[in-house]
């Protein structure tokens, strides 16, 4: 069961493939559409991985343990969060 605070950002993954190199460039596109400070422990789960497998990569502007900030708000990335295996963003102050 999953338990969602009241207001959702909007996310947007977006993937751009070149064919030649055989790499797969993604790049993380975060629209935070409230207003308001959010309160700090809210976790947002972007990816919600169903397989027992980790997250192969990352978001090439979104590393792992890094902090950005949006509408005032403070969000941790953690590609082992929820299960252990899922893409989440931590409010933190």
């Amino acid at each position: 069961m999953h338990l969602y605070p009241r207001r959702k950002p909007f996310m947007t993954p977006s993937w751009q493939t070149r064919q030649r190199f055989q790499t797969c460039l993604a790049t993380f596109t975060f629209v935070d559409t409230g207003i308001g400070t959010l309160t700090g422990g809210t976790v947002f789960t972007v990816i919600d991985n169903t397989s027992a497998s980790p997250i192969a990569g990352t978001f090439s502007n979104l590393p792992d343990g890094s902090t950005f900030t949006s509408n005032g708000n403070n969000f941790k990335v953690s590609y082992t969060g929820g299960t252990g295996n899922d893409l989440t963003l931590k409010v933190v102050p």
